[in-house]
């Protein structure tokens, strides 16, 4: 297999990307919420890293739903 057997095209790209929105879409409310929050911890841990302030993920509300 050569790289270029690798790359996708940019049609491919769009279709893949369509498909996840709409996997996504058909998910609960309780499932997106906890993707929300997992998003919200990984830009808190580069703020820190990168040295600006960190802003909390809206994690109270989440443990409720556990």
């Amino acid at each position: 297999m050569t790289s270029s057997d690798k790359v996708k095209s940019t049609e491919q790209i769009f279709q893949d990307k369509l498909s996840r929105r709409r996997e996504i879409a058909q998910l609960p409310v309780e499932e997106k919420y906890r993707m929300l929050i997992k998003l919200q911890s990984m830009v808190a841990a580069v703020d820190v890293q990168a040295g600006r302030e960190r802003k909390r993920p809206w994690d109270e509300p989440y443990k409720a739903l556990k």
